[in-house]
């Protein structure tokens, strides 16, 4: 299954993988160009500490 983050999951999964933006906001400007200017802000910004993305993923796995 392809989607935009959990728009449209549901129920548990034995497995997720993903790719997801992981850089703090704040150390976004001092990225190298080619990176910052490149790459959709979306495709960057993990949220104050670079793991806001994180946190939606144990909800959504099962236990074994």
């Amino acid at each position: 299954m392809r989607t935009s983050w959990l728009n449209g999951l549901y129920g548990q999964f034995d497995c997720i993988l993903t790719n997801p933006p992981y850089i703090p906001t704040k150390d976004i400007p001092t990225l190298d160009p080619d990176v910052r200017d490149f790459e959709p802000h979306v495709a960057l910004d993990g949220g104050p500490d670079g793991l806001f993305c994180y946190r939606f993923a144990p909800a959504l796995l099962t236990d074994g």
